[in-house]
């Protein structure tokens, strides 16, 4: 019991700021049951309540906070005019009116991959809206995120995954999601199931991209199988003691349990919708799970990593000077995937900087 002890669990609860029931549905999990850290929507129909909810928490060192970024759901922070190539025309209907109007809003779930997949996306544009997100979040809380993740994993797309890379280690964020998930076990939604492959594959891709700018990523992952009902106590803890296993139980690895707790939203997708919200707050604030993970593991946030001092500018690219900076030869590469979209997904391995 001490040895897997030593392993640390961060559960993480993504969409704070979706909508008011999903807020009220995290912090539930926080207070009550075994949620250590949370990731929130910049552009969240209930982001500013979110805010002021985890301001009055203070900075506890028991909890992490992160940025889930989105570039597929709802409307962007930076200006329409900026980015058009994120962006389609949605039409909403007023209600009890038969006019109707439109906004530029994001593409969607599965809208956003296709497009980035098609070549229709301009990563300089990416990158213009995941900065405006980080900037947005450093304005609320007065620093940068723990850590990063993405609404629908989209960081981890090609070209993408290097542009939130190159951003992160420009503000010194350290830690960001590796959904590398074990998917041999098809899902029950076959196009589900043909999407969280997908997230698999193209997370392959982007580990050595991240690695190589000094990212941290936990050691196993977990979230995408056990989502929605199929959570329970007991596939948690399966999970957790598989993981423990293959790690021969080392101190100082990481576990991540990708978890979305709430109440069904009155507003949103049919996921937010859904009383599959429930279910998982209920799994996770079971005192049977919080006593039996206690026990076994220790319950952790993200911790905070003291980054060496790396000199940036307002020209991305920049390279710092500091001996951990990113080797020059693969700055050069990601410069060419943000101009360009990217067609090989495989950028040339680092190599080591002289110190």
């Amino acid at each position: 019991a001490e040895a897997t002890r030593e392993i640390r669990v961060v559960v993480n609860a993504d969409d704070l700021g979706y909508a008011q029931e999903r807020n009220r549905g995290i912090f539930e999990a926080i207070d009550r049951g075994v949620v250590t850290s949370a990731s929130i929507l910049a552009n969240g129909l209930a982001s500013a309540e979110a805010v002021e909810s985890w301001r009055k928490r203070g900075g506890s060192g028991t909890l992490s906070l992160g940025l889930h970024v989105n570039l597929t759901e709802g409307k962007p922070l930076a200006d329409p005019r900026d980015i058009p190539s994120l962006l389609v025309t949605e039409n909403l209907e007023d209600r009890g009116q038969s006019e109707s109007k439109s906004r530029r809003a994001f593409r969607g779930k599965f809208g956003f991959g296709e497009a980035v997949r098609n070549e229709k996306v301009a990563m300089p544009e990416v990158l213009i809206e995941v900065r405006a997100q980080l900037m947005w979040f450093f304005d609320k809380f007065g620093r940068n995120p723990t850590h990063v993740d993405g609404h629908n994993h989209i960081h981890v797309l090609p070209g993408v995954s290097a542009v939130i890379a190159s951003l992160c280690h420009e503000r010194s964020i350290r830690w960001i999601r590796m959904p590398l998930e074990d998917m041999d076990s098809p899902l029950e939604d076959r196009k589900q199931d043909v999407f969280c492959k997908q997230v698999v594959k193209n997370a392959k891709v982007a580990r050595p991209i991240f690695a190589s700018f000094g990212l941290r990523m936990v050691d196993r992952f977990a979230g995408m199988k056990l989502s929605g009902k199929v959570l329970s106590r007991d596939r948690i803890l399966k999970h957790l003691d598989t993981s423990c296993r293959q790690l021969c139980c080392k101190g100082g690895c990481f576990i991540e349990i990708m978890t979305h707790p709430g109440y069904p939203s009155r507003t949103g997708d049919e996921f937010s919708r859904s009383p599959e919200r429930l279910h998982e707050l209920q799994v996770l604030t079971d005192p049977k799970l919080t006593k039996a993970m206690m026990k076994m593991y220790k319950l952790s946030p993200f911790p905070t990593i003291e980054a060496p001092s790396l000199r940036t500018s307002k020209d991305i690219m920049t390279v710092s000077r500091h001996p951990t900076a990113v080797p020059v030869h693969y700055m050069e590469s990601v410069k060419t995937e943000i101009k360009t979209p990217v067609r090989n997904l495989m950028l040339s391995p680092p190599v080591k900087t002289p110190a």
